[in-house]
């Protein structure tokens, strides 16, 4: 009933967001209780993981997707960090999505906003051995931190933290006992470090091969497709998000765009905020100069500014985004009351997209809003249906141009090494994983990893089209292992196998000679 009233369109939008509340609140409360019911299966030693191979890579990659916004509104850098595209362990995967998602939003809870969060994850040896035998994933924040006569304590059931650097920050006590329980019932471990005023560190080690796991843990005999798994996962971390505080929530099906507005006059500007802000994230500057800085911090989806401002004008702050490889790509409005051929040049010439006279109709400005973000969004999904990678495509100036051509020569540099990752690409491209990582988001739709998972998989297909290989071998050649996982990615990427797609391709061919 609740869900009926949130998609009734009848109800009041105001009502709306109390309904969203609640609904919020209710799903945090049914969490509390299936991990306490969790609590009394491991209790009775009923508890029973439902293991499949699982790409931890790419699940801790879901995970950190879905706090991006909130670490936007925070201003809080979160860096993803690994060498390996893909590192197969057996897993329960709601489980382990209930541990990771504990421990990165706590590292939220306790970090201050401008801060980093960082998740690194590795393979690990165990010592006397040759061969891998674990890895490791460690979350690190800037926190508050734990004082050391707490620390023997936080994986107790119900020990919650005391002192004066936890008020509103308290919790339930059950996040880190379950993860710990969760952890040990993969025949893992997990500690902390911790530094109080400098933050702590969730350290996770979990077995590689399936004889490593302990004997109460089971098959699954659930065969659930990619697309299954992708909304299964989806569905729980919409959930999982209702332990976040009540300012966010990832339980709204249509992710708002972001927006910022840059106006010294004060009534236009709170005018222009609430008309946008029920369609768009939309943050707010009165000058030039904070309009900047907070195009830095926040990266916005598209900028509206005024010319005439105080500390730094719109043609100067105009040039000074299009000029900086952080805010390249956003689009940027120019609203003015000049009225000459001459001024209307100028803004343009400064790389402004649009460029509108004041006093402006409200619905015009609304609607070359919505074509600007609507035509980034429709490039992007282009480029991702190219087989052909041109980085002219997708590019909004020069410079967004002269990133993607060095992003790409790098990754095409590598594209048979199955160790490069990310610390490789942001080593050889010189910048740092936030730039990049936002950098790719904002010009593909694509996050860093599956950037570089697409530029392989989309060689992998000019070779089966111009060479007639072998699959295993053009696999190897562009970076993959295992030609089983390559054709799994392959199928996900284009809709067909390898072998079919070369298959295809040749028929074309015959074709093509019949006909000439």
């Amino acid at each position: 009933p609740l869900q009926d009233l949130i998609n009734n369109k009848k109800i009041d939008s105001n009502i709306k967001k109390d309904l969203t509340i609640i609904q919020r609140n209710v799903d945090r409360l049914l969490q509390l209780v299936n991990q306490l019911l969790d609590f009394r299966k491991i209790d009775s030693g009923e508890l029973k993981l439902k293991i499949t191979q699982t790409n931890l890579i790419e699940l801790l990659s879901e995970i950190c997707s879905s706090f991006e916004q909130y670490a936007t509104s925070r201003n809080i850098s979160l860096q993803y960090l690994h060498k390996d595209e893909e590192i197969i362990l057996w897993l329960d995967r709601e489980k382990i999505i209930t541990v990771f998602f504990n421990l990165i939003s706590n590292a939220f809870k306790y970090s201050p906003d401008n801060s980093t969060i960082t998740i690194e994850i590795e393979r690990k040896t165990t010592e006397g051995k040759d061969v891998d035998s674990y890895v490791e994933v460690r979350v690190i924040d800037e926190g508050i931190g734990i004082e050391k006569e707490y620390l023997q304590h936080i994986f107790d059931r119900f020990y919650q933290v005391q002192g004066h650097h936890q008020r509103g920050k308290a919790g339930t006590g059950i996040g880190l006992a379950i993860s710990k329980e969760y952890i040990e019932a993969h025949s893992g471990t997990i500690t902390v470090e911790s530094v109080p005023g400098q933050g702590s560190t969730f350290i996770v080690s979990l077995p590689l091969r399936k004889e490593q796991l302990s004997d109460f843990i089971e098959l699954s005999s659930d065969s659930l497709s990619e697309k299954e798994n992708k909304e299964a996962t989806a569905q729980l971390l919409n959930a999982l998000s209702a332990t976040i505080e009540s300012g966010w929530s990832a339980t709204s099906n249509e992710v708002k765009k972001s927006m910022l507005i840059i106006e010294d006059n004060t009534d236009l500007l709170h005018y222009l905020a609430n008309r946008f802000s029920g369609k768009y994230h939309v943050t707010v500057a009165d000058n030039g100069m904070r309009g900047f800085q907070l195009a830095i911090e926040k990266n916005p989806d598209i900028i509206i500014t005024d010319i005439m401002m105080p500390d730094m004008d719109g043609i100067t702050l105009c040039k000074k985004l299009k000029n900086d490889l952080r805010t390249s790509h956003i689009p940027v409005i120019i609203l003015t009351a000049r009225t000459t051929e001459e001024s209307n040049l100028e803004g343009l010439e400064a790389g402004a997209d649009v460029y509108i006279q004041k006093p402006f109709n409200f619905e015009i400005l609304k609607a070359q809003v919505k074509s600007l973000i609507d035509s980034r969004e429709k490039i992007r999904i282009n480029f991702t249906k190219n087989i052909i990678l041109q980085p002219k495509e997708i590019v909004a100036t020069s410079l967004d141009e002269r990133f993607m051509m060095k992003l790409m020569e790098v990754i095409e540099k590598n594209i048979a090494n199955p160790e490069f990752g990310i610390k490789d690409l942001t080593d050889e491209m010189n910048m740092s994983h936030s730039v990049i990582f936002r950098k790719v988001k904002a010009l593909t739709g694509s996050n860093v990893i599956e950037f570089i998972r697409s530029v392989r998989l989309k060689k992998a297909a000019q070779l089966l089209q111009k060479q007639k290989l072998p699959v295993s071998e053009v696999s190897l050649m562009v970076g993959f292992n295992d030609a089983k996982y390559f054709s799994k990615c392959f199928i996900k990427e284009f809709g067909v196998s390898p072998r079919e797609y070369a298959k295809g391709i040749m028929n074309e061919n015959q074709l093509e000679e019949e006909q000439e």
